[in-house]
């Protein structure tokens, strides 16, 4: 996940995730014949509350997704999909005041900075563009961007989107081995109702869900 701050849209510079936070842009497994939506077509999938920050953020991820971790901070949570068909990341960057309404100019800078960032971020790794990235409008969001890549023999599908929520920038990735396009949309819309459903209250640790046991 591409982390953005308020001071970092005004210089056009992104900072990235903790260096100790899992990578999730690279799925590990190669794409199945399996669609990428969690239920069938028609039917909204099942979806169970979590939260960031000590509870402080809250949203509802699709009961099937699998919990694989969370940073220490509280402030990242990775998720795997059925059958490994993709991975989905939420970040949470908290900022000193809050987020201004989504103003063209607000808009404009933080598309800039995401941009920027990403494709900076893939040079860094020599990742292999295989489709650059490039904003995708959507008015639920302040920033959205789409791209494909290849990287250690796998070509990947990626999209990153941003909101404001309160005191915090909420982020969201989805990243899907390439297959067909319309299974990763539907990874996209499924990360993108995620990130829609953010709400923000008291401090509720117990909102969080646990991580799952691993087996001895």
């Amino acid at each position: 996940m591409v982390r953005v701050t308020l001071a970092a849209m005004a210089i056009g510079c992104l900072a990235a995730g903790p260096a100790s936070s899992p990578t999730t842009t690279r799925p590990t497994t190669r794409p199945t014949a399996a669609a990428a939506t969690t239920k069938p077509a028609g039917k909204a999938p099942q979806r169970v509350r979590d939260a960031l920050l000590k509870g402080m953020v809250r949203y509802l991820v699709p009961a099937d997704w699998t919990l694989v971790s969370r940073s220490d901070d509280g402030l990242n949570a990775y998720y795997k999909l059925p059958d490994d068909k993709a991975l989905v990341s939420l970040a949470v960057t908290p900022q000193p005041a809050p987020f201004p309404a989504m103003t063209p100019a607000i808009r404009q800078k933080m598309s800039a900075s995401v941009l920027g960032a990403v494709t900076a971020d893939l040079q860094k790794r020599k990742a292999e563009v295989v489709d650059p990235p490039k904003l995708e409008h959507d008015d639920a969001f302040v920033a959205k961007v789409v791209y494909r890549f290849k990287e250690e023999g796998h070509v990947v599908r990626a999209m990153h989107a941003y909101r404001g929520a309160g005191f915090n920038i909420i982020g969201v990735t989805a990243s899907v081995p390439d297959g067909d396009a319309a299974d990763a949309k539907a990874v996209n819309d499924a990360a993108a109702t995620l990130l829609l459903s953010v709400t923000s209250g008291p401090a509720d640790p117990k909102l969080m869900r646990p991580l799952p046991t691993k087996a001895e």
